[in-house]
């Protein structure tokens, strides 16, 4: 049983991304880890409910969404969650950089810590244990801002949250802001 399972949404005619986002996935110190993809939503709201979808296969002590058109920059990623699932939280936050808002980190230092707020987190900034996943990932599956509304779900129902301070993913591009969603 791998530690991480990452599940990465692929769209159509985005092979050259996905092949950046399976590169940095190769890069890391710890292998420790699988890769599901799921293929073909024709919009952001089915790629949201997708995630659901995904839950059956899964076999990672924790889960983390990186989509086709995201990249971990971090090598020592697996490594240091790892370290941090020692405690056995139900979420380990990290950091992501948003590269096309002027790699403006999520979440920001004022949100760092604190309850989630929407427009100040997103799928790369969250594993979570798989039984957590699987009980609550329907939460997801909105037409906008999935990623917040089951983020925010853990918090509220009391999940242990435990805050890794590293930026571990870069988003180059909105696929929303882009016509995906």
């Amino acid at each position: 049983m791998p530690f991480l399972s990452i599940v990465t949404r692929c769209s159509p005619g985005r092979r050259e991304l996905l092949e950046r986002n399976e590169l940095s996935i190769a890069a890391q110190t710890d292998g420790d880890l699988e890769q599901i993809f799921i293929e073909g939503a024709a919009n952001l709201y089915e790629a949201n409910l997708s995630l659901a979808m995904a839950g059956d296969v899964l076999v990672g002590e924790y889960v983390y969404v990186l989509d086709d058109d995201d990249y971990l920059c971090d090598s020592d990623f697996v490594t240091a969650a790892k370290k941090a699932a020692e405690d056995a939280p139900d979420v380990i936050m990290v950091r992501a950089r948003w590269v096309y808002l002027a790699g403006h980190i999520l979440p920001d230092a004022p949100n760092w810590g604190r309850p989630p707020v929407l427009g100040k987190v997103g799928s790369p900034c969250f594993l979570v244990k798989r039984e957590v996943w699987r009980e609550h990932i329907r939460s997801f599956g909105r037409p906008r801002c999935g990623d917040f509304h089951f983020i925010r779900k853990l918090w509220d129902m009391g999940c242990s949250f435990l805050w890794l301070d590293r930026v571990v993913a870069e988003v180059d591009r909105s696929s929303f802001l882009e016509g995906a969603g």
